[in-house]
C-alpha cells in the first residue's frame, strides 16, 4: 500500500506561503491580463471571435485588397490599442478607441446611421457575460500553475 506522508510543519509552511502569495494577487492578475489581451489580439489574426465565430465582411473586395485582405485591419490602430489594467483584485483589458464598441456589438454607424456594421466580437466575453470554455480552462490553468510555483 502506498502512503503519502506530509509533515505538519511542511504543510503549515506551504499554507503560510500560499496565504502570503494571495495577499498580493498582482503577479497572478498580470498573468490573467496577459492571457486576456492575447486572446483579444488573436481574434484579429484569426478573423474570428474568441468563441470561434468567423467575422462577417461588409467592405467591397477592392477596398479589402488595399489593406491586406483582413477585416478590421485598415490602419492597425484598433488591433494594437489594447491595454491592461491590474488592480489589487481585478485584471482588465480594454481599448480607448471609441469605434471599438460598434465593431464588437455591431449596429448602425456613419452619417445618419445609414451604414450597417456587423458584429465582429474580439473581446472574450459575450452579451451574457460568459467567456469561451477553452479560455476558462486556460485561466484556471494559469491559477493552478501560479499556485504550484508558490508552493514549491
Amino acid at each position: 500500500m502506498a502512503e503519502i506522508i506530509i509533515e505538519l510543519e511542511e504543510l503549515q509552511g506551504k499554507l503560510e506561503r500560499l496565504s502570503k502569495a494571495l495577499e498580493n494577487k498582482t503577479p497572478l492578475l498580470r498573468r490573467i491580463a496577459n492571457t486576456l489581451q492575447n486572446v483579444t489580439e488573436e481574434s484579429f489574426d484569426k478573423q474570428a471571435s474568441p468563441f470561434g465565430e468567423k467575422w462577417k465582411d461588409n467592405a467591397p473586395s477592392t477596398k479589402r485588397k488595399k489593406r491586406g485582405n483582413k477585416i478590421l485591419i485598415q490602419s492597425g490602430l484598433l488591433s494594437q490599442s489594447f491595454t491592461q489594467k491590474v488592480t489589487g483584485s481585478s485584471a482588465q483589458v480594454g481599448t480607448n478607441k471609441a469605434y471599438a464598441a460598434i465593431h464588437q456589438f455591431g449596429g448602425k454607424a456613419g452619417r445618419g446611421k445609414k451604414v450597417s456594421i456587423p458584429a465582429r466580437p474580439f473581446m472574450p466575453i459575450n452579451k451574457n457575460g460568459e467567456i469561451p470554455k477553452d479560455l476558462g480552462e486556460r485561466l484556471e490553468g494559469e491559477v493552478v500553475d501560479y499556485l504550484k510555483k508558490v508552493l514549491r
